[in-house]
């Protein structure tokens, strides 16, 4: 909405370049969409990285996340927790980013906070998730 004052009212949120609205994961103080072209757009609270954009800067309004690797496209989006947000590809493959001092996203010591989305290897090998759970963000 471009500021940071509580909104008691629906305001109409703009998505840059127009694209249609696929779907919209809240969290607690952050927000993703994703568009049917599978492009990505954060805005919120930002500390731990978990809007994906490369950096903790906290974002009043959507701005457009860098495009996975090796050309993935997602297909779903949840937040999870207050600082975590995951996708899922068309390809089957999961990735996330934001806070993960506990390792429960699974990508390695040496970092809590992960400001771009990163592969989560679980995922890679025999383990395929349904839609089921991406289903009810928190």
């Amino acid at each position: 909405l471009g500021h940071t004052e509580h909104q008691s009212s629906l305001a109409r949120i703009n998505v840059p370049g127009d694209k249609l609205v696929e779907s919209l994961a809240i969290g607690r103080f952050h927000s993703i969409i994703l568009t049917r072209e599978g492009s990505i757009f954060g805005c919120g609270n930002n500390t731990a990285g978990q809007l994906g954009l490369g950096h903790t800067e906290h974002q009043t309004l959507f701005q457009p996340v860098p495009r996975l690797p090796y050309g993935e496209i997602p297909v779903r989006v949840t937040c999870a927790m207050s600082s975590v947000t995951v996708l899922q590809t068309r390809a089957g493959s999961v990735y996330a980013c934001g806070h993960d001092f506990r390792r429960q996203l699974d990508l390695g010591e040496g970092r809590e906070d992960w400001a771009t989305f990163q592969r989560i290897p679980f995922f890679d090998s025999n383990y395929h998730l349904t839609p089921a759970v991406f289903y009810g963000s928190t």
